[in-house]
């Protein structure tokens, strides 16, 4: 069931934005999907094991249901130390 006129805000950052295609949209989204379903709306071609994912600034797996989020980012993995 998807509930028009809900907006999440969509950032990716770095290599990330490149496979995406775009830094930062809005998408409407039903509460029960995932950001791997967004994602895969936005780009179909885009690999999920290449980031990470965070709701609201918090690390979370592509399979959770983002809820009453209001922001999905997509991060390249983080190395270094």
């Amino acid at each position: 069931m998807q509930c028009e006129g809900v907006q999440i805000r969509i950032l990716a950052f770095a290599s990330a934005s490149e496979q995406i295609g775009v830094r930062e949209t809005d998408m409407e989204y039903s509460p029960a999907d995932t950001p791997r379903q967004i994602l895969a709306r936005l780009c179909p071609a885009f690999d999920p094991a290449s980031a990470r994912v965070a709701l609201d600034c918090d690390y979370v797996g592509w399979d959770t249901p983002v809820g009453n989020a209001r922001e999905l980012a997509v991060l390249p993995p983080v190395s270094g130390g």
